[in-house]
């Protein structure tokens, strides 16, 4: 069971807006009503929070960069 400050710390307050063009928001509906789906905000936070956290995977610092992880793949 969630306790009351951490149900505090995820309830939704925080509200943005975002602006889309008529074929994008065309594509948006055809693909929730194809797939049912009723929760459209949903569908925009995972979308979304895919994108970042794949963002923060791929930008993790490492001990070597691109180029010399490649030279030692290649021993």
């Amino acid at each position: 069971m969630v306790d009351t400050q951490q149900y505090r710390a995820l309830k939704r307050r925080h509200k943005h807006q975002i602006l889309l063009n008529d074929y994008e928001i065309d594509a948006f509906n055809r693909y929730c009503k194809k797939y049912k789906i009723q929760n459209k905000s949903q569908v925009i936070r995972e979308a979304l929070f895919t994108k970042v956290l794949k963002s923060f995977s791929d930008d993790y610092p490492t001990l070597f960069d691109a180029k010399e992880l490649a030279q030692l793949e290649r021993r």
